[in-house]
């Protein structure tokens, strides 16, 4: 007849010179426990094992992913060493290091033993045994591990080990297994308090946007270091009253052809440039005279388009010319980004930020954590009204990950970033197009997609209305007791409300938590 059965996962964790000789050993006395114990006991152990338990994922560390896929579901684990430590990972010495971390702090049990028979010396790697001796070194005040001579002894010692600890659970009542381990879930701001501190970014005086400022003030001093003779070539009228009227006029008409090769035209600087370098200087206190824009005899020669293919004039002057025209370029480009900057920081500026985090106060871990905020409808900005950054810009924003700086906080001593993000699924598509079908606007709108799809992927909130809140709802797979986790991004207001309530919903806590935070606007 049916009957209702109870399934704890054993993680076995090992670096690679075991798991051949010891895996089959885990999993048959596994199997012997069930057939002995388990079934009478309603109760089954099942082994699992990264080769044949997880999958190929992206978005994150190899071990982290792991962790995510199987580590943190699993409730013990079994971890054996004999001469290799493993391939370290990104927070500790090797894979299996970190497993056992992972389970410990859980609070969870780990079965640790240390294999101490022989190997020929010519196949032992001094480096990793000292590893493996450190490891126990670290461990032996803990009481977790247990030396054993070889495989027989290992089958016979976890064996025993194996009924000692999972007998105890099975006689164990369920409700005093709760009583004595269950997590305790909250919402807090970043100081444990449940008055918020209100702040703002503080972009436009960041080291950053000044070290833009003084890279153009440099630019600008080369610049005026650079001094040119004026222009002594005759212009286009005086040349023209000189040649023969027929010859002049057929001159004039080929200048007048798009893209012919050959013609020559006096290369100056652009009004539109003169007035923003001038508009930038005159903000900074720098005096600009009329011999800076002299570019002395520099000239452009027009190059012949084929169809196709775009190129564009090719300067003509001395090397001194060139330079000093280039460098002028340089310094529009740079003080249009830095403008570009200054006005997307500004528009950060004008809103107000919260940073929020979630706790486990408790004595057990949690997970599949739903947290739902409700917030006066109308204060928090969406995610979709964020400044949008500027054509100069957004693809160094985008490069450099400026928006997760902007928005996400990363780990600290007593806080666990958020790393339930989404998958980023943006691709790159090649383009098959002829450089002469390119489009600006076109590559303009595509960096502007990977910006919001940037944004959105962050800002991985589900949005509700309900009666007069904006509700705002964010899920964290797994979190350890004792232990924080910072919101997906900070919250962003336009207007500051009175409070703002929250709930809480999880796998491993029987009732919803709810709670209310106030704010506190302070100058951050």
């Amino acid at each position: 007849m049916p009957r209702t059965t109870v399934t704890y996962d054993l993680l076995f964790s090992c670096p690679g010179d075991v798991v051949d000789s010891c895996l089959p050993i885990i999993k048959e006395a596994v199997a012997a426990f069930n057939k002995v114990y388990g079934t009478i006991n309603n109760t089954i152990l099942t082994v699992k094992h990264w080769s044949t338990d997880s999958y190929p994922e992206s978005g994150g560390a190899p071990q982290e992913l792991l962790n995510k896929q199987l580590v943190q579901d699993c409730d013990a684990a079994v971890a054996v060493f004999w001469t290799r430590f493993g391939s370290p990972t990104e927070k500790y010495g090797s894979g299996t290091e970190e497993e056992i971390e992972e389970m410990l702090s859980a609070g969870k049990q780990v079965f640790l033993y240390f294999l101490d028979k022989p190997m020929e010396p010519s196949r032992v790697n001094s480096d990793e045994y000292k590893k493996v001796k450190a490891f126990q070194e670290k461990y032996k005040d803990r009481g977790i591990y247990w030396l054993v001579k070889n495989e027989q002894e290992l089958m016979q010692q976890f064996t025993n080990h194996l009924g000692l600890h999972f007998l105890k659970r099975i006689a164990e009542p369920a409700s005093a297994q709760v009583a004595a381990r269950a997590p305790k879930l909250s919402v807090t701001g970043v100081d444990g308090r449940n008055e918020l501190e209100v702040r703002q970014y503080y972009l436009l005086k960041s080291k950053f946007l000044e070290s833009k400022r003084e890279e153009i003030v440099s630019k600008i001093e080369k610049a005026q270091e650079i001094v040119l003779p004026e222009r002594s070539l005759p212009d286009e009228q005086d040349q023209s009253k000189s040649m023969n009227p027929m010859y002049a006029q057929i001159t004039t008409s080929i200048r007048q052809i798009e893209g012919l090769t050959g013609v020559e035209k006096a290369r100056d600087i652009s009004p539109g440039t003169k007035k923003r370098i001038q508009r930038f200087c005159e903000e900074n206190g720098i005096a600009v005279e009329e011999s800076f824009w002299n570019v002395g005899n520099l000239k452009a020669s027009s190059v012949l388009t084929v169809p196709g293919f775009v190129t564009g004039p090719v300067l003509e002057g001395e090397d001194n010319e060139k330079k000093k025209y280039e460098l002028i370029g340089d310094i529009e480009d740079d003080v249009i980004c830095y403008e570009q900057y200054r006005d997307y920081f500004a528009a950060l500026e004008s809103c107000s930020i919260v940073e929020c985090i979630v706790s486990n106060s408790g004595t057990m871990h949690d997970e599949d954590v739903d947290v739902r905020l409700y917030i006066p409808k109308g204060a928090v900005l969406p995610e979709f009204e964020t400044p949008m950054p500027g054509g100069y810009i957004i693809d160094e924003i985008n490069k450099q990950e400026l928006a997760e700086g902007l928005f996400c906080r990363q780990a600290t001593v007593n806080v666990d970033a958020y790393s339930d993000y989404p998958i980023d699924r943006t691709i790159d598509r090649p383009s098959f197009s002829l450089p002469s079908q390119s489009n600006a606007t076109e590559e303009l709108r595509k960096s502007q997609r990977i910006y919001r799809d940037t944004i959105e992927r962050l800002f991985c909130y589900e949005v509700f209305v309900d009666g007069g809140y904006d509700v705002l709802e964010f899920n964290i797979r797994y979190i350890k007791q004792h232990r924080c986790v910072h919101f997906p991004t900070v919250l962003i207001f336009r207007t500051i409300p009175e409070f703002m309530n929250y709930e809480i919903r999880s796998k491993n806590s029987g009732e919803i938590v709810k709670g209310t935070l106030t704010f506190k606007s302070e100058e951050a």
